[in-house]
């Protein structure tokens, strides 16, 4: 009977990672990569604040959420948690959910005290203190980390996401837990007037934007996708790109968004004329180093389903200033996806 049941979880748990693969395998898709995101949990907490990981808007919240005491918590991590304890969600020890936890063992994970080594200088030796209530519960934690599919599809130059998994986060990065995220049915026609979904909040990545160095990828047939995308759409004009403040790139503008030539007149000062010399406006796309992205989140109250869509990506390039600046994230331009 244990074998037989370790055989069932592992074949379940083998069909998830299968599932998520084979969405990577679908025609059209050229590239797809695994990515982790640490973003903020609380729309009320968030809202306006600085949060170096990622912004969070607040578009719609007509639910007030059940909390503890006088504290009413919108946070996804209370959401989370209402979910594994009615077992709605499954619950699992990984992100590739591959591992099945059950809600007592997540608890126990999930509240187990932390462990601090202390060194005393007086007699040389370590010590091991229980720090008890030094963590915060599941439910508390600030931030939430998510697993997502970022595939890209070269014929139309387009992203789309899988949310996967998703935890609640502490101030480290780890997590307790992880919650397999069931596959959506889709949105209603006008999510803001239907009263099934309660929430909807807007991400905006900062720090947590992805780049292939924290990226797993699964498939590519293009080569470095950074380097391809802005092949691909640089002499695309039918693909309207956006500036970061929000009107589309003009047509004038768009050939030096990349690089480009430009004639100029120049002073030269040997021999004290203006020369009309070939100069290189732009930005060279190798400096690209990651996509910042741009996604909504629907929560869908009378079914407890959460639903994400990819609303833009950004090539994003850092600016590296001399002196006393400092170095900063610029984005290249917004491409909205489908």
């Amino acid at each position: 009977i244990v074998m037989r049941t370790f055989l069932l979880l592992l074949f379940f748990a083998f069909g998830v990672v299968i599932h998520a693969q084979s969405s990577a395998q679908e025609p059209g898709v050229d590239w797809a990569a695994y990515i982790e995101l640490i973003l903020p949990a609380d729309p009320l907490l968030s809202a306006g604040d600085e949060n170096p990981k990622a912004g969070m808007a607040v578009l719609k919240l007509t639910s007030r959420d059940a909390g503890f005491g006088e504290i009413v918590n919108h946070s996804v991590n209370y959401k989370l948690w209402e979910m594994a304890r009615q077992n709605e969600w499954e619950i699992f020890e990984d992100a590739g959910l591959t591992r099945p936890l059950s809600f007592e063992t997540a608890m126990r994970r999930a509240t187990r005290p932390d462990t601090i080594i202390s060194f005393d200088p007086t007699t040389y030796e370590e010590k091991l203190l229980i720090a008890i209530g030094s963590r915060e519960l599941p439910y508390e934690a600030e931030h939430l980390k998510v697993r997502q599919l970022l595939r890209y599809h070269n014929a139309t130059a387009n992203f789309d996401i899988q949310t996967l998994a998703i935890a609640p986060c502490w101030d480290d990065g780890s997590v307790p837990y992880w919650l397999k995220v069931p596959d959506d049915d889709g949105l209603p026609g006008n999510p803001l007037t239907d009263t099934t979904i309660t929430w909807i909040t807007r991400y905006k990545t900062f720090e947590a934007s992805p780049g292939p160095e924290n990226w797993e990828e699964i498939k590519n047939t293009t080569g470095p996708i950074l380097d391809r995308l802005i092949d691909r759409i640089r002499n695309d004009s039918s693909i309207v790109l956006y500036q970061p403040e929000g009107p589309a790139v003009s047509i004038t503008e768009r050939p030096c968004l990349f690089s480009c030539s430009q004639s100029m007149m120049v002073f030269d000062p040997q021999t004290n004329k203006e020369e009309v010399q070939e100069i290189n406006v732009g930005l060279d796309h190798e400096i690209i180093t990651e996509l910042q992205l741009v996604e909504t989140w629907f929560w869908n109250e009378e079914e407890s389903t959460l639903v994400t869509r990819l609303d833009a990506v950004a090539p994003r390039y850092w600016v590296t200033n001399t002196g006393d600046d400092p170095t900063y994230a610029r984005v290249l331009f917004y491409l909205r996806c489908e």
